[in-house]
């Protein structure tokens, strides 16, 4: 069982995510957006983050980098619902996995448990 921390603006999105990856045995803390993430590392000291590009008050990309740069070991998996265009360009900033948010159970397990392993 590892620590997720799940960074997504849209409450449905979190919960959906949060019971996918509890059915899949993990243990998952939400937080609402982008600069809330690194207090989120703080608190919950995941083992990995899922992390929404697009966000309001702080984007995915910005918040990846804030993250690569404090905990550059912290495995990011960056999920999106409508930018797939950029999930190869979130790699390249440092994310460990990409995954679209219509991923299937199965697709985002293997995905987080990739990233885990």
């Amino acid at each position: 069982m590892a620590k997720i921390l799940i960074v997504d603006d849209n409450a449905d999105d979190r919960q959906l995510m949060s019971s996918r990856l509890a059915s899949a045995g993990h243990e998952a803390h939400c937080v609402e957006d982008g600069k809330f993430a690194l207090e989120g590392i703080k608190r919950f000291e995941p083992d990995l983050m899922v992390l929404d590009i697009f966000m309001p008050q702080q984007e995915g990309a910005e918040t990846l980098l804030e993250v690569r740069n404090k905990y550059p070991t912290l495995p990011v998996v960056i999920v999106s619902g409508d930018g797939a265009f950029y999930l190869p360009i979130m790699k390249e900033l440092g994310a460990s996995g990409v995954a679209l948010k219509s991923a299937t159970f199965d697709e985002l397990t293997l995905i987080v448990e990739s990233c885990l392993s």
